[in-house]
């Protein structure tokens, strides 16, 4: 896990895309992917990229996901952002998962994040 970036932020040129907020031994981690991706895709990335295993389960739609509590991650936050003038601003919900955007996770990922680079969750 050791070089693993903790917040991968998608190419700005691109007005809309997913994301998720997760914790991987108690650290967290931020990645979005383009909007046409699954947050279930995204997870599944992020859980290899730090050589974890993990247990799978349907979701609402039949699809086979990677579950979002596992023995070392848990899947906290996710859902759709828009990047803005000022940031970018974090919406929706995660059909797959269940889960919105996460202030308390982004409260802790605050060190991580690079000067100039601000998140706000719609309605907050």
């Amino acid at each position: 896990m050791e070089g693993l970036p903790r917040v991968v932020l998608p190419d700005k040129q691109k007005p809309m895309y997913k994301f998720i907020q997760m914790y991987i031994d108690e650290q967290p981690f931020f990645r979005a992917g383009s909007f046409i991706s699954y947050h279930s895709d995204i997870l599944a990335e992020i859980l290899r990229q730090a050589e974890l295993t993990f247990e799978e389960m349907e979701d609402p739609f039949g699809d086979l996901v990677p579950r979002p509590k596992g023995t070392h991650y848990e899947l906290v936050g996710a859902g759709t952002m828009i990047h803005g003038e000022t940031g970018f601003l974090l919406y929706d919900i995660s059909r797959s998962y269940g889960l919105t955007p996460n202030q308390k996770h982004l409260d802790d990922l605050a060190p991580y994040i690079l000067d100039g680079i601000k998140f706000k969750i719609r309605g907050e």
